[in-house]
Parts: C-alpha cells; sequence; structure tokens
C-alpha cells in the first residue's frame, strides 16, 4: 500500500486532476485516518503533492485533512503551509487580479514539488547503480507508424448505424 501512495503522488505532478479532485483526496484521507500510522506520512504526501496542483482550489479540502491531521497528531510542515496558503488565498473577484497573482505562492510551492522527485530520481539512482539506462529513444515512446492505416482507421464519414459505429469502434479495442 506505500508504494502504491508513493506512486500515486510521483504521478499527480503528471495528472490533470482538477475535476478529479475529490475522487483522489477522499481516499487518501480515508487512508489518513485509517489505522495504519506507517502510510499516514506518506498520505499526507501525496495530498501535498494534489495540494500545489489545485492551488487556491485546494481550500475546500483543508478542513477535512486538517481534522484528521489534528486527530492523529501527524506534524507535516508542507502541508501546514499549503493550508495557509489555500486559506488566505482572497478569490480574484475579491481583489485585483494583479494583485492576487503576485502573492500567489504556489509556484515557489511547484518548485519544492519538483525539488523533491529530483531527489527522488536521483536517490533511486544511486540506489541501483548496475540498474540498465534505458534507451532515450524508448523513453520518448517512438513507435512506427503506417499513416495510411492510421487515416484509414480514423475516417468514419461511412459510419451511419450503430452497428458501423459499434464495428469502428471495435477496430480501436485492444
Amino acid at each position: 500500500r506505500r508504494l502504491a501512495i508513493r506512486a500515486v503522488r510521483r504521478l499527480l505532478p503528471r495528472m490533470q486532476v482538477a475535476g478529479y479532485a475529490s475522487a483522489v483526496l477522499h481516499p487518501l484521507i480515508k487512508v489518513l485516518e485509517g489505522p495504519v500510522d506507517e502510510l499516514r506520512r506518506d498520505a499526507l504526501d501525496a495530498i501535498c503533492a494534489a495540494a500545489v496542483l489545485l492551488g487556491p482550489d485546494f481550500a475546500l479540502f483543508v478542513p477535512v485533512v486538517r481534522k484528521a491531521v489534528a486527530r492523529h497528531r501527524v506534524p507535516h510542515e508542507w502541508f501546514e503551509r499549503l493550508a495557509a496558503a489555500a486559506m488566505a488565498a482572497t478569490p480574484p473577484c475579491m481583489s485585483d487580479a494583479d494583485d492576487w497573482e503576485a502573492t500567489s505562492s504556489w509556484a515557489q510551492e511547484l518548485d519544492a514539488l519538483a525539488q523533491i522527485r529530483s531527489v527522488e530520481a536521483a536517490a533511486l539512482a544511486a540506489a541501483s547503480p548496475s540498474a540498465p539506462q534505458p534507451d532515450p529513444a524508448a523513453a520518448a515512446g517512438k513507435l512506427p507508424v503506417n499513416a495510411h492505416a492510421l487515416k484509414r482507421a480514423w475516417e468514419s464519414s461511412a459510419r451511419v448505424t450503430k452497428e458501423d459505429w459499434a464495428e469502428w469502434l471495435r477496430h480501436f479495442s485492444v
């Protein structure tokens, strides 16, 4: 479970979570309130990664997370800093937009999150020096593409009935 939570924390910065914030944060809050003490710190780290992405919108979740943190007495400086920033943010409609952007500390938090990721990557590379380095071309995900076959697969002008569309969609199943 710890590895899964850490994987979520590493994946969050690469995702668009604005529409799924509740679906991401509520399970992490349940882990935070759960009986396993060892998972609480990792869950709070993942919540902080999501908070950085949500920015001032994280203010909606601060009371729930704060209640769980207080109940289990989990000290977490990063969460406290993010919660204070989210709760102190004045919405743009209540102040000048220039002032709101200039006083926002979310860019600094994004930098901190990037620094944490780079430190983890360096630690992982140092832990396994004998691991083979991935091929840069393979890492980029470049695969040979047959442009004619791709164009033919995407062609949808001859689809009229429900069955035609079902057959067309079936060709995309993996």
